[in-house]
C-alpha cells in the first residue's frame, strides 16, 4: 500500500506489531452502497463446520466474522494444512450473519481440520453462449463518491445452478417441399412464436472447407446444401402455430404477394437445417457491458434493481 496515512491515535500498537485490514476502501452503511448481490472473493474463518445431513452431504458452517454469503454461493475450503480441497460447494441456505448451509462431497469426518471458508467468483452459466462462461456476474464493485455511487458490472447475471440461457427465436426446418408452395412449416406441436409483420431472417443449409493452395495460403469455401429460396431478411403472415408465409416486404403481406419455393426445375425440394430467426437477433450475441453506472439517489436506485431483477428472471426462464 501506497501513501499510507497512519492516524495519530495508535494507542496499543508499536512498530513491527501485525495489524488486520478491515478494509481497502470505504465501507458502505446505506442502503445504495450496500444492497448489491456483490461478486468478490472473500475468506472467512471457520469458528464451528458440523454434518446436520450425511445422505444429501448438507452441513452446517459458521463463521468467527460476519460474511456476506448468499444462497448459490459457492465456496471452497481449506484445511488446517492451508490445502485446498479439491470440491467446490454450494451455499443453500443463510440462517443470519454467520451461519450458512453448504452442500457437498469431499469434507473430511473430522470437520475440525478445517478451518477457512472461501467465496469464489460466480461466473456466466450459458450452455447457449458458451463464450461468456469465463466472465464474472453480477456486480464487481461500488466506489463511493459524495452522494453518488458508481456501479462496476459486466450486466451478466448468475445464480446458483441456473442457466443463463435466453430465447433466441431461431428454428431450424426440414423435410420436403412441393416448388411454388408459399406456406412453410416451421415445426409441430408447439406454437413457432413468430407474428404477422415480424422481421426474420432466413439462412439455407451450408457447408465449408478451408483448402490450402501450392503457397502455403489458406482458402476458405463456402456452398449451399439446401434452401428453398435465397436467403436474407423477409417479412412473416402468420397462418397458425405451426405455419407461416413469409413476403419480401410487410406492403407485399397485405397484398398477398409471398415468396415460394424454388426447386430448381423440380417437382420438390428436400431441405435440411435452414433456419428462420428474428431479423433483430441474426448473427448477434449477448456481450458484457463495460461500463461504470452512476446513481444519484436511493430512489433512483430502487428502480434500477428492481428493473435488474426483472431482467434476472427473464434470463435465467428455461
Amino acid at each position: 500500500m501506497n501513501n499510507l496515512q497512519i492516524p495519530s491515535d495508535t494507542r496499543f500498537y508499536n512498530e513491527g506489531a501485525r495489524i488486520k485490514i478491515k478494509s481497502l476502501g470505504h465501507i458502505g452503511t446505506s442502503f445504495n452502497q450496500n444492497n448489491w448481490i456483490f461478486n468478490t472473493i472473500q475468506n472467512y474463518d471457520i469458528k464451528e463446520l458440523k454434518l446436520v445431513d450425511q445422505v444429501n452431504s448438507t452441513y452446517k458452517l459458521i463463521t468467527k466474522d460476519p460474511n456476506i454469503f448468499r444462497i448459490g454461493d459457492n465456496v471452497r475450503l481449506y484445511d488446517s494444512n492451508d490445502d485446498l480441497l479439491d470440491n467446490q460447494y454450494e451455499v443453500r441456505d443463510c440462517y443470519d450473519s454467520r451461519t450458512i448451509l453448504i452442500r457437498g462431497e469431499g469434507i473430511p469426518a473430522d470437520t475440525t481440520t478445517i478451518l477457512n471458508v472461501r467465496r469464489d467468483f460466480s461466473r456466466v452459466n450459458s450452455d447457449i453462449h458458451s463464450d461468456l462462461n469465463r466472465l464474472i456476474a453480477n456486480v464487481q464493485n461500488v466506489y463511493v463518491g459524495g452522494e453518488s455511487i458508481l456501479v462496476a458490472s459486466n450486466s451478466l447475471p448468475a445464480h446458483g445452478g441456473l442457466k443463463l440461457n435466453p430465447r433466441d427465436q431461431k428454428v431450424t426446418i426440414s423435410g420436403k417441399y412441393n416448388d411454388e408452395q408459399e406456406e412453410i412449416t416451421l415445426t409441430t406441436g408447439i406454437d413457432h412464436n413468430f407474428y404477422t409483420g415480424d422481421a426474420v431472417y432466413y439462412t439455407p443449409e451450408k457447408a465449408s472447407t478451408t483448402i490450402v493452395d501450392w503457397q502455403g495460403n489458406s482458402i476458405y469455401q463456402e456452398w449451399i446444401e439446401s434452401q428453398l429460396f435465397d436467403e436474407g431478411l423477409y417479412f412473416v403472415k402468420r397462418i397458425d402455430d405451426n405455419i407461416v408465409k413469409l413476403a419480401k416486404s410487410r406492403p407485399n403481406i397485405y397484398n398477398n404477394i409471398f415468396v415460394k419455393v424454388n426447386a430448381s426445375g423440380g417437382d420438390d425440394i428436400e431441405i435440411n437445417n435452414n433456419t428462420i430467426e428474428k431479423y433483430d437477433f441474426h448473427e448477434k450475441k449477448i456481450q458484457p457491458q463495460k461500463l461504470l453506472r452512476k446513481y444519484l439517489n436511493q430512489f433512483k436506485m430502487v428502480k434500477f434493481m428492481r428493473l435488474l431483477l426483472d431482467i434476472l428472471e427473464s434470463l435465467l426462464m428455461v
